[in-house]
């Protein structure tokens, strides 16, 4: 008779109760009751914490422990600006999430049997969103006459201040729409160089290009950007890989000639260069972010130490807006001493991926590829995102990153997860 490995269950569960939020803010998600979300959140934290104490036999300090704590601290309790001016809204839609997922955190790294589910959500609604806009910047008749009209009934408010874009598909934002673009391509690509099977890779190979292609429609460029840099740095760490080397550099050249060739039937591909000339002609290429940088160095040579308060330049700067850089907004508003826990944070999980990722290349264990690839892809990506955007401040973006560096937490290049009470589960 079969038996149901209910801990196999409730990983794969908590993947498909967070994919419910992550995927759909700024679109789909509004036709979604309030506290259906927050159901799906809450339970998959109450499943997180129970797979965490069935599966460790003892609580364990470790680097990244101790700073995603102190991180979320720093966060919860600085958070005065924020929930000054709009509690409701800023504590249900951001900090809650942050709160739900932090016992999934420490126990994602247990157990591979989630990935398959990972990957198949990542990809699908990577090319539901990419396929909308991609019909909506051809026939922008579509956009305009459907989609439009129907998210402007949900999210009014937001296209008050946010111009409709047949770039964004199927969602409000368009930057938000090229996220979920990216996270699908940067999983297609961590699956693409660590698997040895020749079936389906050219419609894999051709799923990432299309998804490219999405993205320079799209034309977000903190998105393309990022995605770009963290290719460039995986190509670097897997350069000495076997074929490995020639394959990237023949997908980067494939890559750009098939945009050439396709934007002269479709025009929409250009997207991203027209926006960057339009913007260049009016000497405003970085559309306005200079001015909000020099505030940010402003105000923290106003108080290095401490900073002004967390998300203080959103409300009381003179743009009313982030920083478009976090970095700069980190320093700006928690100085020197706590803005160090955030960069501990980045700094030793890209060590920790990038040390095993190492091993896994010299030991050719092509099954434990995936989680190295796609947490070294999806953190330089994030952290390249956030060089020149908001995306920090969006609770399901952070998510994704804070899973991409979770899931490394507990691994080695053996195989096997160091704290696991079984010791038999092996990376996929």
């Amino acid at each position: 008779m079969y038996r149901i490995n209910k801990c196999s269950v409730g990983y794969n569960l908590i993947v498909l109760l967070l994919s419910i939020y992550m995927f759909s803010r700024m679109s789909w998600g509004a036709w979604i009751s309030d506290w259906i979300i927050g159901g799906c959140l809450l339970l998959s934290a109450f499943i997180g914490l129970y797979l965490w104490i069935k599966r460790t036999t003892s609580i364990r300090i470790d680097t990244f422990g101790i700073l995603l704590i102190s991180v979320y601290l720093i966060i919860f309790l600085r958070s005065n600006y924020d929930l000054r001016n709009s509690f409701s809204s800023q504590f249900w839609g951001n900090y809650f999430p942050l709160l739900c997922i932090l016992p999934v955190l420490f126990c994602l790294s247990y157990s591979d049997v989630w990935v398959i589910l990972f990957k198949l959500i990542c990809v699908l609604f990577a090319l539901f969103y990419a396929s909308i806009l991609t019909v909506c910047s051809i026939n922008k008749n579509v956009y305009y006459d459907f989609f439009y009209p129907i998210l402007f009934k949900k999210y009014s408010s937001i296209f008050v201040y946010m111009a409709p874009n047949p770039g964004a598909g199927f969602s409000c934002d368009y930057g938000m729409t090229a996220v979920y673009v990216a996270i699908g391509m940067c999983v297609l690509l961590a699956d693409l160089f660590s698997s040895n099977q020749i079936k389906y890779r050219k419609i894999r190979i051709g799923t990432v290009l299309f998804l490219f292609f999405a993205l320079c429609i799209c034309a977000k460029r903190s998105t393309l950007i990022g995605v770009i840099i963290g290719f460039i740095v995986l190509y670097i760490k897997l350069k000495d890989s076997k074929g490995k080397r020639y394959r990237i550099v023949l997908f980067v050249f494939i890559s750009f000639l098939s945009a050439l060739l396709i934007s002269l039937y479709i025009p929409s591909i250009n997207n991203v260069v027209d926006r960057t000339v339009e913007l260049s002609r009016v000497s405003n290429i970085t559309n306005g972010r200079l001015g909000m940088w020099r505030i940010a160095c402003s105000s923290f040579l106003e108080n290095p130490y401490f900073g002004k308060g967390w998300r203080w330049f959103k409300y009381y700067s003179p743009f009313r807006n982030d920083v478009h850089n976090f970095f700069l907004q980190i320093l700006g508003e928690c100085g020197v001493i706590l803005s160090i826990p955030f960069l501990a944070f980045f700094a030793t999980n890209l060590r920790k991926c990038w040390k095993e990722l190492g091993l896994y290349v010299v030991a050719k264990k092509s099954n434990d590829g995936f989680i190295y690839i796609f947490s070294l892809l999806f953190q330089v990506y994030f952290l390249a995102m956030i060089f020149f955007s908001t995306a920090f401040y969006s609770s399901n973006i952070l998510m994704m990153y804070l899973i991409s560096s979770a899931i490394v937490r507990n691994t080695s290049v053996g195989g096997r997860y160091s704290g696991d009470k079984d010791n038999n589960t092996r990376m996929g």
